[in-house]
């Protein structure tokens, strides 16, 4: 019984240990990217396409529509922990309308990706 106990505390032990290394790897092996897209922009919300990739989001979002720069916080509202963009109530534009949205965002390198695929 007491060397059941011994080795199942070792396991969990080295598990913790394994979990904290890999997640830091993960984190710290994410590249920095930037990415111009065409999203429509609507009260609902839209993920943007680096929302199933990106560790981290920056704050240099542009939203444009037909050359016009909208405004955040009037027009839009970028969500930076999951990549949605949602339309504002007042906004200049109507609900429903196609977008341009530049933005930058961390994403894991290609090998912890595979990695993490094979781990999945």
């Amino acid at each position: 019984m007491t060397n059941a106990i011994v080795t199942f505390a070792v396991i969990v032990v080295v598990g913790v240990f394994a979990i904290a290394t890999f997640g830091t790897s993960y984190i710290e092996s994410a590249e920095a990217q930037a990415t111009t897209e065409g999203i429509t922009l609507d009260d609902a919300g839209r993920l943007v396409d680096a929302s199933g990739i990106a560790v981290d989001f920056g704050a240099n979002v542009t939203v444009t529509h037909n050359g016009t720069t909208l405004t955040e916080g009037v027009d839009y509202r970028f969500n930076e922990s999951n990549g949605e963009l949602e339309r504002l109530e007042n906004a200049s534009v109507p609900s429903g309308t196609q977008v341009n949205i530049s933005y930058q965002f961390d994403a894991p390198d290609k090998t912890t990706r595979d990695v993490n695929r094979g781990l999945g």
